[in-house]
């Protein structure tokens, strides 16, 4: 009985050493979870700009028309203003889940 009282024992302390270890994967996953959301962003933006050259070009063009420090200003007003749109149509769609969709 001695040879399968140590399996036992040694499977325990394995189990024990892998629980430990999960949960310092699932500790640096929790940290990494928001700089990884930022590095997908950039990487779907690169996407979608590969995918419209002209749309870019256009961009390129307005900002050497209009000067970068004025295109600036534009950029942060057009973010702003999409921002809230956002976040006006989650509003509308929360009240039309609230109110069973008839808003």
């Amino acid at each position: 009985m001695g040879r399968f009282d140590e399996l036992n024992r040694r499977k325990a302390r394995l189990a024990d050493a892998a629980a430990e270890q999960r949960q310092a994967i699932a500790e640096t996953a929790r940290a990494l979870r928001r700089p990884l959301g930022w590095a997908d962003r950039g990487v779907a933006l690169l996407a979608y700009a590969k995918a419209r050259p002209v749309l870019v070009a256009a961009i390129a063009a307005a900002v050497v028309a209009v000067k970068p420090a004025r295109a600036l200003a534009l950029g942060r007003c057009a973010l702003s203003l999409w921002r809230g749109a956002r976040t006006a149509r989650a509003l509308l769609a929360l009240l039309q889940a609230r109110s069973g969709g008839a808003a």
